[in-house]
């Protein structure tokens, strides 16, 4: 779902595709991506605990607040369901997708170095993961803020329990 949300509407923006009102701006796409993991976070956080992203699932795991037998099975489907998402929008919109908006392109865009994009990439995982585990594991945390935040915090006993 949430790759879905996000790589549908940055394919829609770089086709500049309506889907409801004006073509899509470069907020549109942050924007889908938030809302598609607070609402998945707010869905399906009481069943699985949400978690929808590998560095989450391994950085509880290292962090000893989910069982690392239950890892390789959770990133399993984390890919399997990036991977869905990402097929949902090749089929939603065609080999435009790939070859204009540049769905499943593996390099950085034109003039961003590699070294830049790992970094980048690192940072926002790292606070991603930060929160994630703050939230997750910290019973002083309302329940409610959970989805706001990206993660419930009953990530451990959900788990465990079922």
């Amino acid at each position: 779902m949430l790759v879905l949300a996000i790589t549908s509407t940055a394919v829609a923006a770089a086709l500049s595709r309506p889907v409801a009102g004006a073509p899509y701006g470069s907020l549109a796409v942050p924007v889908a991506g938030g809302l598609a993991l607070a609402i998945g976070v707010a869905s399906v956080g009481h069943i699985s605990g949400a978690h929808l992203n590998p560095a989450v699932t391994l950085g509880l795991a290292v962090s000893r607040h989910f069982p690392w037998a239950y890892a390789p099975g959770y990133v399993i489907a984390q890919f399997a369901g990036a991977t869905a998402g990402a097929a949902a929008t090749w089929g939603l919109y065609g080999d435009q997708a790939r070859t204009i908006a540049g769905l499943g392109a593996t390099v950085p865009a034109a003039g961003v170095s590699a070294g830049r994009v790992l970094a980048a990439e690192g940072v926002v995982t790292f606070v991603l993961v930060l929160v994630v585990v703050a939230v997750a594991t910290d019973s002083r945390v309302p329940r409610g803020i959970a989805a706001m935040a990206t993660e419930p915090p009953d990530t451990p006993t959900a788990v465990s329990s079922g």
